[in-house]
């Protein structure tokens, strides 16, 4: 800190600040009393659950080794007793995200018009990104290429078409 931003600080000026922004490690007894309270009711609804104090993942069998050492943490607990509402307000809970699940695979009848929608998709973005084809919105659509003997301006009018009719059919009134 001193070479890099020419500050200087004693141990104590460094604790003090850790400990106001709410970097320390060690868990307070409110903290662990609110993790309790909010496991005991996520316990009550049968939903897993991950604690943070500050924003920071709390590890569980932290909790647990803290309330094994204060027992009497426990007995607030029973008694019924609250954390402070500043404490209260620095623990959440939420229910963590599921892993990523297994990719979903089409059945084998239905791979290979897939595949060629998959083809044909790409050939179009490619057509369109090429130059190959253009398309202002609501004005004009057309291909820059004027070889006649290229049969994508042909698919080009195709897919124009396709696109005017699944229109008209949005349109109608159910």
């Amino acid at each position: 800190m001193e070479r890099d931003h020419h500050f200087v600080a004693t141990v104590k000026m460094y604790k003090s600040r850790i400990w106001k922004w709410g970097l320390d490690k060690k868990l307070k007894g409110d903290e662990v009393l609110a993790i309790l309270i909010l496991k005991r009711d996520r316990d009550a609804l049968k939903r897993p659950t991950e604690f943070r104090i500050r924003g920071q993942l709390v590890d569980f069998e932290n909790i647990k080794r803290y309330v094994k050492r204060n027992p009497a943490l426990v007995a607030k607990l029973r008694a019924g007793h609250k954390p402070n509402v500043q404490t209260a307000r620095e623990v959440t809970c939420r229910t963590p995200s599921p892993a990523p699940g297994q990719v979903l695979n089409s059945s084998a009848d239905l791979y290979g018009v897939e595949k060629i929608l998959g083809l044909f998709r790409d050939y179009v973005d490619g057509s369109f990104s090429s130059g190959a084809w253009f398309c202002e919105y609501n004005v004009d659509c057309g291909s820059s290429l004027l070889n006649n003997g290229d049969r994508s301006n042909e698919l080009f009018e195709r897919v124009i078409a396709s696109f005017a009719l699944v229109n008209r059919c949005m349109m109608r009134e159910p």
